[in-house]
């Protein structure tokens, strides 16, 4: 009752905090006894994380992450504290996130990743479920089977929906620990080809997240992908540059790519859009017609006066 009233989960802050200090030992079991019911509520799982925190003995912390697990084990099926729920719940997906960023070994949290594992796509595009997804991904790499998101164009759906897009971002960051596991490495290079492809490099540019989701492509690209994107937007007389550089969300796509190509790369890129898009000695009399653009274009006359960015 206490936790379900907004004084009384203020005072089981303040009483949880205090036993603490006071009485170490008896408030681990406290939490651990009760851990996935205290994950749950809204102000509780805020000095759940602070206990945790404050916990430097990671056997402890096994304990509590196996009490976890046993305690969404026996009451699996109920609609309220089944693993599922908690991985979802806006609560209980924080105190994930921390056991999971505590560095315990694969063995203590291998429950959870076979949990995600089972429903990949729901929990990729879950709003809470996918920030566990990415801390699970970033600690344990591989142990998540990327894999699956390649079947039925998974990987494709989740890179324009609201949340499944940062998954999808941190699945091909090219600096990260994981990213040079054989998993990452396929995933990143399929992902990238099929968005750079002609058939989909519009529909993704246009789109608010494919957006985003194509300037990491662009960051985590080699100078290979770098050089394939480039010929793509420049063909046919900068046809699909042109769009781009009109669009609200599409125009970040060679903003971006401007960045990280070579200067052989650069030179090909303002040769044409000075040729066939937009004349850069007189780039700031097109705004009317490229407004979202402004930068792209000085960044262009920059390069075309100057040989560099500025």
């Amino acid at each position: 009752r206490l936790m379900t009233d907004p004084n009384g989960s203020k005072y089981l802050q303040w009483l949880l905090k205090q036993q603490f200090v006071d009485n170490k030992t008896e408030c681990i079991q406290f939490i651990a006894d009760h851990i996935v019911c205290l994950s749950r509520r809204k102000f509780i799982c805020r000095v759940v994380q602070e206990i945790l925190k404050a916990i430097d003995d990671q056997q402890i912390v096994m304990k509590i992450a196996a009490a976890f697990q046993k305690q969404c084990e026996q009451q699996k099926g109920s609609a309220q504290d089944t693993l599922s729920q908690c991985v979802q719940c806006c609560n209980a997906n924080r105190v994930l996130q921390f056991l999971i960023q505590s560095g315990l070994p694969f063995a203590a949290m291998k429950f959870l990743g076979d949990e995600l594992n089972r429903n990949l796509v729901q929990y990729s595009e879950d709003r809470n479920a996918c920030h566990v997804l990415q801390s699970f991904v970033k600690m344990y790499g591989d142990k998540i089977d990327i894999a699956q998101l390649l079947s039925n164009k998974a990987h494709l759906y989740l890179a324009r929906t609201v949340h499944g897009n940062y998954v999808i971002q941190c699945l091909i960051k090219r600096n990260e620990w994981y990213s040079k596991l054989d998993a990452f490495v396929v995933f990143r290079e399929k992902l990238i080809y099929d968005i750079f492809g002609e058939s989909n490099l519009e529909y993704f540019s246009k789109h608010k997240q494919g957006s985003n989701v194509i300037e990491e492509c662009i960051r985590s690209s080699t100078a290979k992908q770098i050089s394939y994107l480039t010929n793509i937007l420049c063909k046919a007389q900068g046809s699909l540059l042109r769009k781009l550089m009109r669009d609200k969300f599409g125009n970040y796509v060679p903003k971006t790519l401007l960045r990280f190509a070579s200067r052989k790369q650069q030179f090909f890129i303002v040769n044409t859009v000075d040729a066939y898009i937009v004349n850069l000695n007189f780039g700031r009399q097109y705004l009317s017609n490229f407004k979202h653009c402004a930068e792209f274009i000085d960044a262009c006359a920059s390069i075309k006066n100057h040989g560099q960015l500025q």
